[in-house]
């Protein structure tokens, strides 16, 4: 019994290993609920009509995240095996290694509802907005994740990462004679930061405040 309970911890730790570094080819880096759906990879095509482009860095993220958190979702394919759906996921999974992926076989028949298919679902993610207070709540919570790696820019990182979300409450009639406050969303603040320290860049170690740099930034823009 020693030596089976052994044998069996042995195993899992096997495959706890191969999880966390993604060194294998094996469907234990899909999810087990995809189990029925896992085919050979030379089985799906790529789509040769896929208006979705991965550059190496979107597939670089892709990666990381497979190797992370295995493949949780299955890709898309027609009747014909070409991938409706995912065609970053298979591209790589095959930069992997994998021998294996889940794909489910779409009901949808004519090149029409094809088409707008795959076009709906990557427009659809397109228009989702980020709730950046939450966003980077999670983020702290677990900041030893390679966010970098997952496919946040440094300049996305940092505001993010260094933001206070309880900002005072502060009218115009409080401030000193002249000065105004403004007011933005935390998304339209990682947008202007990145302006501001654009800017501060230029002025190569001269002191200026983000107001200052903003106004820089604006005058540019006018100019």
């Amino acid at each position: 019994m020693a030596a089976k309970g052994q044998a069996g911890a042995k195993s899992r730790a096997s495959g706890n290993s191969v999880r966390e570094n993604g060194d294998s080819s094996g469907i234990e880096k899909i999810n087990p609920a995809l189990a029925k759906w896992i085919i050979n990879v030379d089985q799906v095509k790529v789509d040769p009509r896929n208006p979705r482009t991965h550059p190496p860095y979107n597939l670089e993220a892709i990666k990381n995240s497979l190797t992370h958190f295995s493949q949780q979702t299955p890709i898309v394919i027609s009747k014909e095996k070409i991938i409706i759906k995912g065609n970053g996921t298979y591209e790589a999974a095959l930069a992997l290694g994998w021998k294996k992926i889940a794909a489910i076989p779409t009901d949808l028949a004519s090149k029409k509802l094809l088409t707008g298919y795959k076009v709906a679902d990557n427009k659809t993610g397109d228009l989702a907005e980020w709730d950046y207070q939450i966003l980077s709540e999670e983020m702290k919570e677990f900041i030893d994740l390679d966010w970098q790696g997952l496919g946040w820019a440094e300049w996305e990182l940092a505001p993010i990462l260094a933001a206070e979300w309880h900002p005072p409450e502060v009218q115009d009639e409080d401030l000193p004679g002249g000065v105004h406050s403004i007011h933005v969303t935390a998304e339209q603040w990682v947008t202007i930061k990145r302006g501001v320290d654009m800017i501060r860049e230029k002025l190569d170690g001269t002191p200026a405040t983000d107001g200052r740099c903003l106004e820089l930034l604006c005058a540019d823009w006018l100019s």
